[in-house]
């Protein structure tokens, strides 16, 4: 955890990460419960670890094809739009 943790450059400063193990013991409590304990570092290595620097959408096509992927977690991600004010602006400006 030091690794990820904040320093401060500046005094005063803080970010997100100045929290990280605050984090990081609350978000295993509410994963494993009772289970993640001081004893096991918060049952961080309970955690699933990637084996290679970077799966990309292809590859994981190719391990699900060959049998040699499990379980996928997937997020969804939104389109980007134009934006209908930026549409009329320009028009705006334009004329």
């Amino acid at each position: 955890m030091k690794t990820r943790q904040f320093k401060p450059l500046r005094p005063g400063q803080t970010s997100y990460y100045q929290n990280y193990r605050t984090f990081i013991v609350s978000f295993q409590k509410a994963f494993y419960g009772d289970a993640a304990r001081a004893d096991n570092n918060w049952a961080y290595d309970w955690l699933p670890k990637l084996d290679v620097d970077l799966y990309d959408i292809i590859r994981a096509f190719e391990m699900m094809a060959n049998g040699r992927m499990n379980a996928t977690s997937a997020r969804a991600s939104t389109r980007c739009r134009p934006s209908r004010t930026g549409a009329r602006s320009a028009r705006r400006w334009a004329s």
